[in-house]
């Protein structure tokens, strides 16, 4: 992999995003696969995070930001479960 590239989270996968200080990415091939009930909840998740900090609640920003974390882990197991064929 050449330098200043982040590989998709999915073993095997190939594909690679422009380093921009994420830890972890998943291409869209992937996250298609994950069940989008999930995903529209890690949005409005993220949404929420942006407003609480915009109004500068802290705790609440910290508690959305755990939650899209949770989320984030729980699309990333089932789109490697799903490509490896485990689930489906």
């Amino acid at each position: 992999m050449k330098p200043g590239r982040v590989p998709c989270c999915v073993p095997f996968c190939g594909r690679t995003f422009a380093d921009d200080g994420s830890y972890e990415v998943m291409c869209g091939k992937h996250w298609r696969l994950a069940d989008p009930a999930l995903r529209h909840r890690r949005a409005m998740t993220v949404r929420f995070y942006r407003a609480a900090e915009r109004r500068g609640d802290e705790a609440e920003a910290r508690r959305q930001a755990w939650l899209a974390h949770a989320l984030w882990l729980a699309i990333k197991k089932e789109a490697i479960e799903i490509a490896a064929g485990i689930a489906g």
